[in-house]
């Protein structure tokens, strides 16, 4: 509400106000240096998990344990216990902390139980799909942080209860404290908190406090209690120490400066007649609010309990979960009294902290509901109550309750705000865990790569592959490993690693009519043995990818697909299998990880074959181009299936990943004689270009069909297919369409620029005289001069020749380009058929 009144006009002066309020705001600076830590992530499944270590959680978890269902424990403490290690409590006749390190050690020896402390449960999402952060302290551990992705059948939540402060004038001041974190400063950690206290409570759990600030030393001057009638065990706990019992009584304020000094007492009734009393720490107990944060996460519903002034959780038959103990409402605090009304009409509330975090008072309250922000979820954004690191864990009863009087209905129709994750912060790097920097995705590395590094390739990464990019010799730049890799595969022989590409075994009696509803190609009278050359297209008529179908028997298929689109063209085809066509009698098995692929292709590629033995006939006559053979080679069981991406005679070589080093091996000793070298994915574009093969991302990028790409020949008549009926549309049969053509410079020394648009006069270059962009651009070593693919509007109706402009904001003037075939090199296809 401050920035909304304050800071509207005039508009020009935020830009000055805003670094000021920002820097009073103390969010910090975030740091500019890379985390020096490392983090996890784990995947567990369970059938139960028990959220929370006290006393309800162990038992909870022992008792499932023995069922013999899978458990997991978590608790955000180094420790079990909980509040049990707060308490001078007895369970089964031991001390608490005895009995919870029993309990724990049970349950830890089970077997199908995980115990994880330090670790804090954090969010709870659809599906009982549950987020945790493990804290690892030790200073030998790696690793700073582990992020838990957690699959449970069923959520047993013991996650206890937070008690809340009490509302008064100075309620911020230090040395007030509430009695839960006294006792656990005194009976787990030994500290002594003050010298002179006073008790001020609501309800019956303040009085165990008194027990510890006596065994420490710490003088009680008195106890407030609001309530006129304690309980007698409340009475008898107090007379055991012969502290006096205000009843009837509140804190109005506190006096002192960096500390407290003193408290102001009235009556509940009226504060005309006051008490001071001197002490130096103030204990505070205003009742608990269940940790029902989580369950209100997964979508459950909570009631304003008015006995216990708290949020309840509403059981849900439909989820499944339990909830156990104090954060089920099962407490020890006996009746309370509030004091809301109390709070709105105190003369002196103007530091009367609500949210001790956001410095929200009653004050801010009452403005917010004058000024019509009276819905608790506007309330919390006009005061910001609850949008802290803590999200109103000791704030939201008090100002729900406020609320409630302020605007004179009960707190129960107030409602309540949204709980979201996570419960507690998050560090960003849990989050991230180790997917950093390089590590940001996935890599994959073929089955080859230390054959690959052996031979000193450079990598980059190629879709989530690792891929070689070249090979560079000995003081070899870039551009010369690729001229010599493109050369030695034309005029002799090279090995390329093809173990990237998709690779899908369709399998079953309807497998023919699958595919060719997958594809624009017919395939029923493809015979055993025969590969072909498919296109795919998206539900929109555009190409979604193209790769072969080689029929292995009569009812299975291999289909490969590029490295790029091997996994949205698997999502396409399940989508197609599971939704569209359920009936149909096929199985699909990915198999792209189980094969090492390795093509040998160059005019030599059939000798070095001669070398490796093969027990089945690869002559030209027995094995042509597009056909596909299962045998030996070198020793190897393999499939070899003669298909070329580069334009050459070529083999693909695949066998079973744990024998790519050998067939590697084999190969390169059998290629040795003939000068086989190995190239990468420079070379192996520069060849596709020169041959016009089609590329994913440049080529084929979202907008094109088979008609651009000059393929429309190869779509069936019976129209049979995904895309089909959009295809058909008007627009997409234009013949001003973007479609595929092959360019060359006019004067060959000069490079066509990447990323260049098509213009029709180098003197223009406005946005609608643009006729198309380059796709992709080379120098062909074969040619020995500048090449590149592009998309021209009406492309397939211009004549070869026809002079265009090449224009680019990274050249220094537009270069002069002539319309060709996209096929550079061996247009008739002799190279490929041996």
């Amino acid at each position: 509400g401050f920035y909304y009144k304050t800071f509207m006009w005039p508009k020009w002066a935020w830009k000055y106000y805003e670094h000021v309020i920002r820097n009073a705001a103390g969010f910090g600076v975030s740091p500019d240096q890379s985390d020096p830590d490392t983090y996890g992530k784990r995947y567990r499944h369970c059938d139960v998990l028990v959220i929370g270590a006290g006393a309800a959680g162990l038992s909870a978890a022992r008792e499932a344990a023995r069922s013999g269902a899978r458990v997991i424990l978590c608790d955000e403490e180094k420790v079990p216990g909980g509040r049990v290690l707060d308490e001078n409590t007895f369970i089964d006749d031991q001390p608490g902390d005895q009995w919870a390190a029993r309990i724990s050690d049970e349950i830890r020896s089970m077997s199908d139980v995980e115990v994880l402390f330090s670790t804090t449960v954090f969010g709870w999402y659809d599906h009982n799909y549950l987020l945790a952060v493990t804290r690892h302290d030790d200073a030998t551990c790696s690793t700073r942080q582990t992020l838990q992705k957690i699959r449970a059948r069923k959520v047993i939540l013991a996650t206890g209860a937070i008690e809340r402060s009490l509302l008064f004038e100075g309620n911020d001041r230090p040395g007030v404290m509430l009695c839960s974190a006294v006792r656990r400063y005194i009976n787990r950690y030994g500290v002594k908190p003050g010298a002179r206290a006073v008790i001020y409570a609501n309800n019956d759990s303040a009085y165990g406090t008194l027990d510890a600030l006596r065994s420490a030393g710490v003088e009680v001057s008195a106890l407030i209690d609001r309530r006129a009638e304690p309980s007698a065990e409340a009475r008898s706990i107090a007379a055991r120490h012969g502290v006096e019992i205000l009843t009837e009584s509140r804190i109005i304020s506190t006096c002192g400066g960096s500390r407290v000094r003193a408290v102001v007492v009235s009556s509940v009734a009226s504060d005309t007649r006051t008490r001071k009393i001197p002490c130096d720490l103030v204990c505070v107990a205003g009742g608990w609010t269940p940790s029902i944060h989580l369950f209100s996460q997964a979508g459950g519903k909570l009631r304003f309990d008015s006995e216990k002034a708290t949020l309840m959780a509403i059981p849900d038959e439909k989820m499944d979960c339990d909830i156990v103990g104090a954060a089920a409402g099962v407490s020890t605090q006996g009746a309370i009294d509030t004091d809301w009304s109390a709070t709105m009409s105190d003369t002196r509330c103007s530091k009367v902290f609500v949210d001790l975090q956001n410095d929200v008072t009653a004050p801010d309250l009452a403005l917010a509901v004058r000024e019509g922000y009276a819905d608790v979820e506007l309330a919390k954004r006009y005061t910001t109550t609850g949008m802290g690191t803590d999200q109103g864990k000791t704030s939201n009863v008090h100002a729900i309750g406020l609320l409630a009087e302020l605007t004179g209905k009960q707190p129960g129709d107030v409602g309540h705000t949204t709980y979201r994750a996570p419960y507690t912060p998050v560090t960003f790097g849990a989050v991230a865990g180790r997917a950093i920097e390089d590590r940001l995705t996935p890599v994959h590395r073929t089955p080859f790569h230390h054959k690959h590094l052996e031979a000193g390739c450079v990598f980059e990464p190629s879709s989530s592959w690792l891929y070689p990019k070249y090979y560079p010799g000995n003081n070899e730049s870039m551009d010369d490993a690729i001229t010599r890799e493109v050369l030695n595969t034309r005029r002799n022989v090279g090995m390329v690693d093809m173990s990237t590409l998709g690779k899908i075994e369709i399998c079953g009696p309807d497998a023919v009519r699958f595919l060719e509803l997958a594809y624009i190609n017919k395939f029923a009278r493809l015979a055993v043995g025969r590969c072909r050359y498919g296109i795919m297209l998206r539900h929109d008529g555009m190409v979604l990818d193209d790769g072969t179908v080689t029929r292995i028997s009569d009812d299975r298929y291999l289909i490969t697909m590029t490295t790029a689109q091997s996994w949205p063209v698997q999502l396409h085809l399940e989508r197609l299998l599971e939704i569209d066509v359920p009936e149909l009698d096929v199985c699909m098995l990915p198999v792209t990880e189980q094969w090492a692929s390795l093509a040998v292709a160059g005019p030599k590629a059939r000798d070095v074959l001669l070398n490796l033995n093969p027990d089945f006939d690869i002559s030209n006559e027995a094995f042509p181009f597009t056909h596909y053979r299962e045998g030996n080679l070198a020793g190897l069981s393999v499939r070899v299936f003669r298909v070329s991406f580069s334009g050459e005679l070529s083999y693909e070589i695949n066998v079973g990943a744990n024998s790519a080093a050998t067939l590697w091996g084999a190969v390169r000793d059998a290629g040795e004689a003939f000068g086989i070298m190995p190239y990468g994915l420079e070379a192996l574009d520069v060849m596709r270009v020169e041959k016009g093969h089609l590329s994913i991302g440049t080529e084929i990028d979202g907008q094109t069909t088979p008609g651009d790409l000059g393929l429309a020949r190869m779509i069936k008549a019976d129209g049979f297919f995904v895309g089909a009926a959009l295809l058909g549309r008007k627009g997409l049969q234009r013949e001003d369409r973007l479609q595929l053509v092959g360019l060359r410079p006019t004067d060959r020394s000069c490079a066509i620029p990447r990323g260049a648009v098509i213009i029709g006069d180098h003197r223009v270059a406005t946005d609608k005289d643009v006729l198309g962009h380059v796709t992709a651009t080379v120098f062909s070593p074969t040619l020995n001069e500048p090449i590149a693919l592009a998309l021209v509007a009406g492309g397939r109706g211009r004549s070869a020749g026809e002079r265009l402009f090449a224009d680019s904001p990274t050249a220094s003037q537009a270069v002069e380009i002539e319309i060709c075939s996209p096929v550079f090199v061996d247009p008739a296809g002799d190279r490929i058929n041996g």
